[in-house]
């Protein structure tokens, strides 16, 4: 029986509040953590992109399942490693 690789992870939850727009804010501050690398000789040397990918499906997934129809959700992405990459942002 394999175990599922958890794709990523919940390092911090910050809610506030918008007086002003009657609106209550939540920030989660997830890591990523990267899908195991294939042991084997004879594996495909792996993709990062598609990597990356994967792994971050789960948590937008995750974040859809858990807002109203009405909420808005945005998204930022940042490279904790390489500080200098300016981070992208989008929102549906």
């Amino acid at each position: 029986m394999s175990q599922q690789h958890q794709a990523w992870e919940l390092i911090e939850e910050q809610a506030w509040e918008y007086n002003r727009l009657n609106t209550l804010v939540t920030q989660w501050t997830v890591r990523l953590i990267p899908s195991p690398r294939p042991t084997s000789e004879y594996a495909p040397p792996p993709d990062s992109f598609i990597h990356f990918l994967v792994d971050v499906n789960e948590p937008i997934v995750h974040i859809i399942a858990n807002v109203g129809d009405g909420d808005m959700v945005g998204i930022k992405v940042h490279n904790e490693i390489n500080q200098s990459n300016r981070p992208q942002s989008f929102s549906f």
